[in-house]
C-alpha cells in the first residue's frame, strides 16, 4: 500500500469564466506504474493545447486535433512500452518533433489561420520531457522557489506573427528540454490565462502550501471564483517519492 501512495499524481483544472467565448482549451492527463521483480516503471503524460481562430469553433477543434495527436503517438510508443518493461526506447525528442511537424502541416492545410499553443509532458521514472511552442508555461518546485521550465513564445493575447510561429501554419518552432526531477517536486503545466491572472508568487504560494495536485486546484479554482478573468486551464504534478 506504501508504494502505491508513492506514485506519480495529477490533478486537473478547468475554469470558464463569464464571458461568451467558449474554452479553447484541451487537456489531456494519464498515469500508469508498471510493478514486478522489485522494479517499478513510472509513466505520465500531460498535454495542453490552447487554439487561436477567428472561428472559435475551428480554435476548439485545432486544440484537440493537436492533444489527440500527441497522446497517440506517445501511448503507442512509450506507454505499452513502459508498462512492459521494455528499456529499448526511441528518442523522444525525434518522436514530438515529427509527430508536432505533422500535425502542423494538416492543420495548415486542412484548417487554414488556426493557431495552437501547445505544451506537453512525459514522466517516465523521475526524468521529465517537455515540448512546448506558444504562451502556455510549465513550472516546477520543489519548495518555495518556483522556476519556469519554457519560453514564452508569444504574449498572452499574440500577434499575428507570433500565431504563425505555433502549431497550425506550416512553420512551427518548438523547443524540447529534460528535466531530473527532485523528490516532491511539483509541476504546473497552464494556459495563459492563468499567468495573466495569478502572479509568480502566488502560484509558488499554492504549490508549497498545499500539499496534493488536488488541493492545489481547488485552491487556484478559488481565486479565480473570486477574480473571475477569463478562462483558465491547468494540470498539476506531483512526483512524491525519492530515486
Amino acid at each position: 500500500m506504501s508504494e502505491l501512495k508513492n506514485r506519480l499524481i495529477f490533478s486537473q483544472l478547468s475554469h470558464k469564466g463569464n464571458g461568451p467565448d467558449p474554452l479553447h482549451t484541451h487537456a489531456i492527463s494519464t498515469v500508469a506504474a508498471g510493478f514486478g521483480d522489485g522494479q517499478r516503471r513510472d509513466f505520465g503524460l500531460f498535454i495542453l493545447t490552447q487554439g487561436y481562430s477567428e472561428n472559435p469553433s475551428m480554435a476548439v477543434k485545432g486544440a484537440a486535433m493537436v492533444s489527440r495527436a500527441i497522446a497517440n503517438e506517445v501511448i503507442q510508443k512509450f506507454y505499452y512500452p513502459v508498462l512492459s518493461q521494455d528499456l529499448n526506447l526511441p528518442p523522444l525528442a525525434d518522436t514530438f518533433t515529427k509527430t508536432v511537424t505533422d500535425t502542423d502541416h494538416y492543420l495548415s492545410t486542412k484548417l487554414g489561420n488556426t493557431a495552437v499553443a501547445l505544451t506537453a509532458a512525459v514522466v517516465i521514472d523521475g526524468q521529465l520531457y517537455l515540448v512546448h511552442t506558444g504562451n502556455n508555461r510549465a513550472y516546477l518546485t520543489n519548495g518555495d522557489k518556483l522556476q519556469q521550465l519554457t519560453k514564452d513564445h508569444s504574449s498572452a493575447t499574440p500577434t499575428a506573427d507570433e500565431l504563425r510561429q505555433m502549431v497550425g501554419y506550416g512553420n512551427v518552432q518548438i523547443d524540447f528540454s529534460t528535466h531530473q526531477l527532485p523528490a516532491n517536486a511539483k509541476i504546473m503545466i497552464c494556459n495563459s490565462g492563468v499567468w495573466q491572472v495569478i502572479a509568480s508568487e502566488e502560484i509558488a504560494a499554492v504549490l508549497s502550501n498545499y500539499g496534493t495536485p488536488e488541493s492545489a486546484t481547488q485552491a487556484l479554482d478559488a481565486l479565480f471564483e473570486e477574480r473571475d478573468n477569463g478562462n483558465v486551464t491547468a494540470i498539476l504534478i506531483q512526483k512524491p517519492y525519492a530515486n
